[in-house]
Formats: C-alpha cells, sequence, structure tokens
C-alpha cells in the first residue's frame, strides 16, 4: 500500500486506486478536473472515491464523475458507519450545538463534552445503576495505593496534576472502575504526547485499573464502549 497526493502518483499506474477527497466541503482545488482525471486515470483495475455525502453543485467535477458512476450502473455505497464524533466536523457545526444545546457543557473541548454525554447516557440504562462517572476531577495520585509499584518518572508525573479523562465508578463503594481517555487525532500523535499517554497507560495497569482510549477518528464508540464496561463488571463476577 502506499499513500501519497494525486500528484505524487502522476505518470505512474496501480492496480487499484483509493481517491479521498479528504475535507468535508468542497473547494476549487479539490474539484480541480485536471487533478481528477489524473487520480482515476491511475487506475489499472479498480477505481474508488471517498467523498463526504454534502458535495454538491451543478459545476462540481466530482458530482459530474458520482453521476457517470451512477449512470454505469458502478457500485456506489453510502457508509453506514457513523461516530458521535462527526459532530466535530465544521460541516455538522449545526448539530453539534443542537446535541450539546441540552446537555452538560463541562469542558473548553467538545470532543470531551460529547464524551461525558455519551457515557452518562449509556449509565442512564437500568442494567448500570450502580455506577456513576467522574470526568476530569479525580487525579491519577487519589487512585495509588502503593506507589512503591511506580517508578521515578510515574511518580513525578502524576504529582504533576494527571489526570484521567473519565472515571466510571461504583456508586457504593466508591471503588473505580473504567478509566477513559478521548484522544484527540491530531494532538495525540506528537512523540511527547505519545510518550504521557503510553506512561499513563503503564500506570493505570500497575494499579489495576482498566482502561480504554477513544480517537476522535473512532466510529461506534457508545458500542465500543458498552462492551468494554460489560468486560469489566463481569470480570470482577468472575
Amino acid at each position: 500500500m502506499e499513500v501519497d497526493t494525486v500528484h505524487g502518483f502522476q505518470g505512474r499506474e496501480k492496480d487499484v486506486i483509493v481517491f479521498s477527497t479528504v475535507a468535508d466541503k468542497l473547494n476549487e482545488f479539490i474539484d480541480d478536473p485536471n487533478v481528477i482525471n489524473v487520480s482515476v486515470s491511475r487506475a489499472i483495475d479498480k477505481f474508488i472515491i471517498v467523498t463526504p455525502y454534502e458535495y454538491k453543485g451543478k459545476n462540481s467535477s466530482i458530482l459530474s464523475l458520482i453521476n457517470y458512476i451512477n449512470y454505469n450502473n458502478l457500485e456506489v455505497v453510502q457508509s453506514e458507519i457513523n461516530s458521535v464524533f462527526d459532530l466535530l466536523y465544521k460541516v455538522n457545526e449545526d448539530k453539534k450545538k443542537s446535541y450539546l444545546s441540552n446537555r452538560l457543557i463541562f469542558s473548553k473541548f467538545d470532543s470531551e463534552n460529547i464524551m461525558f454525554n455519551v457515557i452518562c447516557e449509556i449509565l442512564n440504562n437500568s442494567d448500570y445503576n450502580n455506577y456513576a462517572v467522574k470526568p476530569k476531577v479525580y487525579p491519577i495520585r487519589k487512585l495509588v495505593r502503593n506507589f512503591d509499584v511506580l517508578n521515578f518518572d510515574e511518580r513525578r508525573y502524576i504529582n504533576n496534576n494527571a489526570h484521567v479523562d473519565f472515571l466510571i465508578y461504583d456508586k457504593f463503594n466508591k471503588m473505580p472502575l473504567l478509566a477513559i481517555e478521548v484522544d484527540g487525532y491530531t494532538f495525540h500523535r506528537s512523540k511527547k504526547q505519545l510518550y504521557k499517554d503510553a506512561m499513563k497507560n503503564e500506570i493505570l495497569r500497575k494499579i489495576n485499573i482498566p482502561l480504554i482510549r477513544f480517537s476522535t477518528k473512532d466510529s461506534k464508540i457508545e458500542d465500543k464502549l458498552v462492551n468494554k464496561l460489560n468486560e469489566v463488571i463481569n470480570s470482577f463476577v468472575d
């Protein structure tokens, strides 16, 4: 598999070309007929174009290509994969505002506000009456009973106000059940942040607190969280 810009493939061919327009709004660069022509003509056996559903316009070259695909009875698929984090895209700004308008806002990051409300909605299910969630208010150092299991860097890290994004806990005995992290796709790709994430993962492993991470690029968030939550609860039963 090789990934490059359209111009990076100019003069070459591949058996299969997957052409993604990337941006959620159409612009002159994306819709340049010369760029589209180059991308299509690179494919030997199969050409796949991935675009947002919102692309429209009488003079759109991409729309003309999609209409051509339809006219020739080739396959057009509306993706069934969706994510609550899709609300973070600019094209869904109105939907995001509507979603958050009647929900609790506690963070300057919309991704965390969305995740918190997803967690609350799941915990409102009668199967999880015993559990509640704390958002970004529980320092990791308060979860540690035996600091001897941590090395010097780990102890220094948690003493510098390190926390988990969310902590699901048992309402009756106050015991932590599951830590949840929301990773902004771009921010959490830096070497510095990857190092901190790895350290947090290891600390939580050492103190036996299960962790699940969600990237803002992930889909089916609710299903993944429910499955992890059930897995943790069943491990206590076993």
